[in-house]
């Protein structure tokens, strides 16, 4: 998926095609184990200045899935993954999650709101979430900086990765705020007033960002195809014209 990965990074694919590459003609195989590990420089107490992950990584001799009944590990490698860059792989992970939720949005407006409704209160509502004002707390402070300078580049992508998550969410809860039924209107409306005290917050301090992607309503999406639709009429008659023009004429009997 690692080489899948690098083809798709950066562009709106549809669920579907990630998901069938996540299936099929697969070697590689990663598991996480998080453990706790005290770091001696940090006093602080917060969980995520001290949550690691080991990863173990396992490369099978053929791709799956296939005939065979059992396939043997070719290689196997672990290696830990530091509270920093545990914290930036969730950020992308979640960031990657709405971005599929606007995509999904795009191509089909009948798509289900609970996933979405589940996704926004887990970032948004601070008694559930507090995910962002953890990393705050443990990583932007001149502690950690002066104990973990090699660590710069990887806190300011951490910061870059909360700032680019602004618009995301703000696509996500105009989606919501469409597709809400009279019953989650209370949920929409707490979902806005969250939004707007992160949006805030986050733009203070990491600044203001825009995003590739967009919403597409329904007379855009039609626009689109109708061009789409021309075009390759256009090509038809081209086509037919040409092979008209080319097609030589028999000649005819002088009896």
């Amino acid at each position: 998926m690692d080489e899948k990965k690098q083809r798709f990074s950066g562009k709106p694919i549809a669920e579907q095609i990630v998901n069938f590459y996540k299936v099929n003609n697969i070697q590689k195989f990663t598991f996480s184990r998080p453990f706790t590990r005290k770091d001696p420089l940090m006093e602080i107490e917060n969980e995520f200045a001290h949550l690691w992950l080991e990863r173990t990584e396992l490369t099978t001799t053929y791709p799956l899935p296939g005939i065979l009944r059992w396939f043997p590990v070719q290689f196997t490698k672990v290696h830990e993954i530091s509270p920093i860059r545990n914290a930036i792989e969730t950020m992308e992970r979640t960031n990657k999650t709405l971005t599929n939720h606007i995509t999904v949005f795009n191509k089909d407006k009948s798509m289900q709101i609970n996933p979405l409704s589940l996704t926004l209160t887990g970032i948004l509502d601070a008694a559930v979430m507090g995910g962002i004002k953890n990393y705050e707390e443990v990583f932007f402070n001149n502690e950690y900086e002066t104990h973990h300078p090699d660590d710069k580049i990887l806190v300011e992508k951490l910061k870059d990765l909360i700032a680019d998550q602004i618009p995301l969410l703000d696509l996500c809860v105009q989606i919501h705020k469409q597709k809400a039924p009279d019953n989650l209107q209370p949920l929409q409306k707490r979902l806005e007033e969250c939004f707007c005290v992160m949006k805030t917050d986050v733009e203070e301090k990491y600044g203001k960002r825009d995003c590739d992607i967009k919403l597409e309503n329904e007379v855009q999406m039609r626009r689109h195809y109708s061009i789409t639709s021309d075009r390759l009429s256009d090509i038809t008659i081209t086509s037919d014209t040409a092979l008209m023009v080319n097609m030589p004429i028999p000649l005819q009997s002088a009896y």
